[in-house]
């Protein structure tokens, strides 16, 4: 098996075919896996705690989370591209919920941090002006 980025679009190579634009839910043996794979993404995306790419990509992969490969779990996540702007203002109000007083830069660092949600700069500026900071 083989990953690449085609036209901004993940392709997975699946014994030297392109996997089905459709889905990938009926590829064979890999087939069980990658659909589950999808659906678990899509589970933790539908958390609305907010996850980065970098942050879906831990979890999907850690020993605690789920204990998929790295390679296919960036599959996965390229493949359902979801709205990381959407994700870092949801992680943006669940911090701003929890009532202690975030300031416009706190809440970008806390975002952006390693030890946090790992979004990019922009996606915590954006995150920040959606919950009016």
């Amino acid at each position: 098996m083989e990953f690449a980025l085609r036209q901004g679009h993940a392709v997975r190579q699946f014994k030297s075919q392109r996997l089905p634009e459709g889905g990938i839910g009926d590829i064979g043996g890999d087939g069980e896996h990658l659909a589950g794979l999808k659906r678990t993404a899509q589970d933790y995306l539908n958390l609305g705690s907010g996850f980065s790419h970098a942050s879906l990509v831990k979890q999907l992969t850690s020993q605690y989370g789920s204990g998929f490969s790295a390679a296919d779990a960036e599959f996965a996540v390229s493949y359902l591209h979801p709205d990381w702007n959407a994700q870092a203002a949801e992680a943006a109000r669940g911090y701003m919920n929890l009532g202690t007083g975030f300031s416009r830069a706190s809440l970008i660092q806390q975002l952006t941090s390693p030890y946090g949600n790992e979004f990019t700069e922009a996606q915590a500026e954006y995150a920040a002006s959606q919950v009016g900071l």
